[in-house]
């Protein structure tokens, strides 16, 4: 008996410093499998969040680059996704690895007996260990627990998402703004030079001065607009400054108003393709897939340890001193104490207990299968809306292009007439205007062509440095203005 105990202490030594492979599951468990390919982390690593930095030459994909780390958002996400791996891991012990307990008492008792005074020191020093043998709700556990490792992973995925897709919207809005300031400062100057014109002509005896006060007024209106976008780029800077520590600065001039020929850059798939990818893309529906799948396993797991008996191998060692002193007499006493068994607990009647977290776990179960499917039926919607969204934005691009053509075309021809005296100083201030607030639409157009393909990226869970960064090929960057606004 005794060699046996002792080869039992020596295997539950020994096995802590073993990792193998356990078994898979039994009782029709099949094995969990990971969409995102995850590492045990055994301390806890965060990362660091990058300093405040000025970078010059700010781009869309090192704004991206830059969130990852340094984004309040994602670096919560990162933290839980480290604490369910934990908890995984923790579920595993507990269904397969023993555990072992020390034990140490020290006392000094007094006692009086027939006003007899005795003093009586004893000590217990044990161990004890435990050996799980079969635990199936512990073991179905650790699918649940898996799977909430999984759901983690893909909110860590959705939250870089959502920050990317911050950004990127404005920095996009950003250089809307920013390109409709350079129009306005161009607009302006315009005007200037109108009404310098307006007061030679009144020295001349040839202009009214309802001429001059009309292009006074419209530069007053458009020095309102300079202010107005001017608040706007500071907004946009801020929130992207929030989430990236970087201060921005904007492209100077946009492709499509210098170069209409040029094509614009696609990112995207196909709308059959991308519809066809959701299921396993989108960080939305594949967090609310893992999520049920948790439900599930929780749910087995709950009826498993309701039905199923628990069994462990248990092993103590123990030894005891106990030493009484009486009429000047010392009595030592020294126990030691081996034991090894096994025992099966199995819960016979719980007043219901068990059944009531049977009752919890399916109805969350049906929460998790309801969010499954609210979450597959929006990202949906959102992807039809998307490319609907795109093809008409390509195509009001090109109707841009066309009517700024033509209200170029149309100011010449009014410039000269004017020259002539043919036309007056409304009509020239009408044609400027028509070429401005065309200019204006396809700058507007050609943001919400980026701006679309970045609501896609995100959904597919595709918006990253690298998607992004032939998007950028719409921008001037040969007139990137250097000064930080």
């Amino acid at each position: 008996m005794r060699l046996k105990v002792i080869l039992f202490f020596v295997a539950c030594l020994v096995s802590p410093f073993t990792w193998a492979v356990h078994p898979s599951f039994t009782l029709d468990e099949k094995p969990f499998t990971k969409g995102i390919p995850l590492q045990w982390r055994y301390t806890m690593q965060l990362p660091t969040p990058n300093k405040h930095v000025a970078n010059s030459t700010s781009t869309l994909h090192y704004l991206l680059e830059q969130a990852i780390s340094y984004a309040p958002n994602n670096r919560s996400a990162t933290a839980g996704l480290i604490a369910a791996q934990a908890r995984e891991k923790q579920a595993w012990i507990a269904a397969w690895r023993p555990q072992f307990n020390g034990f140490l008492s020290l006392s000094q008792t007094k006692q009086t007996y027939n006003e007899q005074k005795s003093d009586i020191p004893s000590s217990l020093a044990s161990i004890t260990g435990t050996w799980p043998l079969w635990r199936a709700a512990e073991r179905a556990q650790i699918a649940a627990q898996s799977a909430f490792t999984l759901q983690s992973a893909w909110e860590k995925k959705q939250s870089e998402q959502e920050v990317a897709l911050s950004i990127s919207t404005a920095y996009l809005d950003g250089i809307e703004a920013y390109q409709l300031q350079l129009l306005t400062q161009s607009q302006l100057q315009a005007l200037q030079e109108q009404l310098r014109i307006n007061e030679r002509r009144i020295e001349g005896g040839t202009g009214t001065v309802l001429d001059t006060l009309e292009t006074r007024t419209r530069l007053g209106q458009l020095q309102s607009d300079l202010q107005t976008l001017d608040a706007r780029l500071h907004n946009q800077n801020l929130l992207i400054e929030r989430f990236s520590g970087v201060k921005t600065t904007w492209p100077r001039g946009l492709q499509t108003l210098v170069s209409p020929t040029l094509p614009l850059p696609l990112v995207v798939p196909d709308f059959a393709r991308a519809l066809r990818s959701l299921a396993d893309a989108s960080p939305q529906i594949k967090s609310a897939q893992a999520q049920r799948t948790a439900a599930q396993a929780t749910n087995r797991a709950q009826k498993l340890d309701q039905q199923m008996p628990t069994v462990d191998l248990v092993g103590r060692s123990s030894r005891s001193k106990r030493s009484v002193q009486f009429n000047g007499q010392n009595e030592a006493q020294a126990i030691t104490e081996h034991e090894i068994g096994v025992e099966v607990s199995w819960p016979i009647f719980t007043s219901g207990l068990q059944q009531q977290r049977i009752n919890e776990t399916s109805a969350l179960l049906m929460q998790a299968q309801a969010r499954l499917d609210e979450a597959e039926s929006d990202v949906k919607t959102q992807l039809r809306i998307a490319y609907q969204t795109l093809a008409q934005t390509e195509k009001s691009i090109e109707l841009e292009q066309q009517v700024l053509q033509t209200a170029r075309m149309g100011f010449d021809a009014v410039q000269k007439a004017f020259l002539a005296g043919i036309r007056n100083n409304t009509d020239v201030l009408n044609a400027q205007t028509q070429i401005y607030e065309a200019q204006r639409r396809l700058v507007s157009t050609t943001t919400n062509l980026l701006i679309t393909q970045i609501n896609i990226l995100a959904l597919l869970g595709k918006l990253e440095a690298r998607t992004v960064r032939p998007l950028t090929s719409v921008f001037n960057t040969a007139l990137d203005n250097n000064t930080p606004i």
